[in-house]
């Protein structure tokens, strides 16, 4: 876990939950930050709704039966209190003395309105096989014995909790995190992921990031302002062997463009609908837009060509739009989100996961950290996915202006800016003189076409269109799926690389547009804030993919191993090797997590065989506390490992 709150805690045994003291600590932490007009209240299964509404109109400081949220799939409702501390506090226990309720737990909403909700069931991570017993041990104590494995995650267990529970469910999580004895404990958090498609009435004809003519039906954009797709066409246009995971709101399965390309998929909220959307507001539209930009059928007289038009589509269903009142939003639960990333690889065999969604960064300060199940599942599928040679996982970075979105900077995770039919970062002056900016910065890899692309809407009357198509898709989330299509055609040439190969290729080969300082030097060559390594050009790509022998480099071999410790570094860095061949070299790097080295040292003629170790001094390089990259290569083979520095 990369970033939590120190509290003042103290556990006499392992078993033993955090003290008086230490729940004093977390209120005071979090109280600021605690929605007290909104709560999350979990019933028992088999709870009607006729019993819930009873308890809503019974239960003062509501408000009325209207304004509550059901969310399907969880027993689970967000309610809406009439505002003020003490008016919580008393909903809050009249709640818990209701024998149909089995949980309550609480919202947090920053100053500037963003919004995470804690579920009543959290999960834990052990380090080893063997420390099963010590889930047992831990929280049994404190009346929590509803301990499963998950079902898609190694060495991870749901622990589901309940109002005779003697700690919250953030208590326990904090414990346990504390505690040194797992690798890390976190809730279920309820989220609303940021999918940032910006939509308007304009109609737009022609698909200008395929093929940029510069034209009036493509608002008189730049010539050749493209993603050199065409050109690619020439080479590949996508392999049904190679499968674009769609993880998103759903694809409507039946759109005459997209059926020819569609494979079984899947339903992470559990409604099995396969990877069809539940249609109720235009925004459903959006995982059905998001597919058509990857890979609309080409060449069958029908509407719009996909980047990758003869790949295949794995539909998965990661969330559900609901009315909250105010405005329709996104829902789903880091669980529903690791579940679907996980199940893509591991079942739906995917190649590329495609994400259009991304969480504003305040989640990293709420303990325990990031989303670390969700961050596991990418992790895993960008590692062990496709045999081993790991899979590319593309998101969103954000329709604000800001920093990218996490899961920006996350090992395997690639986040993706939006550019302009002019071959500029999209912002409120970009020559489409539309009024969003895509998120750049630290963090951001690569950019794509992200304003008025043309694809596939849901068909009749259910998206966002009344017809079967839209020409204005825009956001992050019409980027993303842009850069995703190119990696596909990038492995139908070559499916034998790594997704290190193809990740170092998509990035070597961009275009560094839009006449910013591509001044800073990554492991991938020169990058910039705007627009990380610059506008993916598939051509390029795949002309550089044909002429790369698979598995050569990246992180996919097994005859060196290394070890990097201690991981928060606060003076140095222990680097053991063993494997390396007698009398080869080494070369070390250190980049910032944006790309800019700060440290370069080669080790010529090692007995690494009998030496093994080399101490890399952080305190001394004038280091900022952050995420660095540490890149090891030597004369055939190259690693890459992420670590945090602590300056004292």
């Amino acid at each position: 876990m990369k970033y939590f709150f120190t509290l003042i805690s103290s556990l006499f045994f392992a078993h033993i939950l955090p003290t008086q003291g230490a729940i004093t600590s977390w209120k005071n932490e979090y109280a600021t930050q605690i929605d007290d007009k909104k709560c999350i209240v979990t019933f028992e299964e088999g709870i009607d709704e006729n019993v819930q509404y009873n308890l809503y109109r019974k239960v003062k400081g509501l408000r009325a039966t209207q304004a509550h949220t059901p969310i399907p799939n969880t027993n689970t409702t967000i309610l809406r209190l009439r505002g003020g501390k003490e008016n919580y506090q008393q909903v809050i226990e009249a709640l818990k003395k209701e024998k149909s309720v089995q949980q309550v737990t609480p919202f947090f909403k920053t100053p500037s309105g963003e919004e995470l909700g804690i579920l009543s069931e959290f999960f834990v991570r052990i380090k080893e096989k063997q420390d099963e017993d010590l889930l047992e041990a831990f929280f049994c104590g404190a009346g929590v014995c509803s301990i499963e494995p998950h079902q898609w995650l190694q060495q991870v267990y749901r622990i589901k909790t309940t109002k005779e529970t003697s700690f919250t469910v953030l208590d326990m999580a904090i414990s346990a995190h504390q505690s040194g004895l797992f690798d890390y404990a976190e809730p279920n958090y309820l989220l609303h992921p940021r999918v940032t498609a910006e939509v308007d009435d304009t109609y737009f004809g022609r698909q200008w990031p395929l093929l940029n003519t510069g034209g009036p039906l493509q608002w008189n954009g730049k010539p050749n302002a493209d993603m050199n797709v065409v050109s690619a066409w020439d080479i590949t246009t996508g392999s049904p062997d190679i499968r674009i995971a769609v993880l998103d709101s759903g694809v409507d399965t039946n759109h005459i463009d997209l059926v020819d390309n569609l494979v079984t998929g899947f339903d992470a909220i559990g409604e099995n609908t396969k990877g069809y959307p539940t249609f109720n507001y235009e925004q459903d539209g959006h995982g059905t837009a998001c597919a058509g930009i990857l890979a609309a059928k080409g060449n069958n007289e029908e509407g719009v060509a996909g980047v990758a038009y003869d790949c295949s589509l794995v539909p998965v269903r990661l969330f559900y739009y609901l009315d909250t009142l105010m405005t329709v939003l996104p829902f789903s639960t880091s669980d529903w989100m690791a579940t679907g990333i996980s199940w893509a690889w591991q079942e739906g065999d995917a190649d590329v996961l495609s994400n259009s969604w991304a969480f504003p960064q305040f989640l990293i300060n709420l303990l325990p950290g990031d989303p670390a199940i969700v961050e596991q599942a990418i992790t895993e599928a960008a590692t062990k996915g496709r045999g081993g040679k790991g899979c590319l996982l593309f998101f969103s970075s954000g329709n604000d202006g800001l920093d990218p979105y996490w899961p920006a900077g996350i090992e395997g995770a690639i986040s993706v800016n939006a550019t302009s039919m002019c071959d500029e970062r999209k912002s409120e002056t970009s020559c489409d003189r539309e009024d969003w900016a895509g998120n750049w910065g630290t963090g951001l890899e690569i950019s794509g076409p992200g304003v008025k692309v043309p694809t596939t809407d849901a068909t009749s009357r259910e998206g966002y269109e009344n017809g079967d198509y839209t020409f204005t898709f825009n956001g992050t989330s019409a980027a993303c799926p842009n850069v995703a299509g190119v990696a596909a055609l990038l492995l139908s040439a070559n499916p034998s690389l790594s997704a290190w190969q193809a990740k170092d290729i998509l990035f070597r080969t961009a275009d560094r547009v839009g006449g910013y300082a591509y001044d800073s030097i990554g492991v991938h060559g020169t990058w910039s804030r705007e627009l990380g390594y610059g506008r993916v050009n598939a051509a390029i790509a795949l002309v550089e993919a044909l002429t790369t022998v698979g598995g050569v480099e990246g992180n996919m071999h097994t005859n060196w191993s290394i070890d990097y410790y201690p991981n928060p570094v606060q003076e140095q860095l222990h680097i053991k090797i063993m494997g390396l061949p007698s009398n080869d070299w080494l070369r070390i790097s250190i980049y910032t997590i944006n790309g800019q080295q700060v440290y370069q040292e080669q080790f010529n003629n090692l007995q690494l065989s009998s030496k093994q170790l080399i101490s890399i001094p952080f305190n001394d390089l004038a280091l900022k506390s952050g995420t660095y990259l540490v890149t090891i290569a030597s004369a055939n083979q190259t690693d890459h490992h992420k670590c945090m520095f602590i300056h004292d």
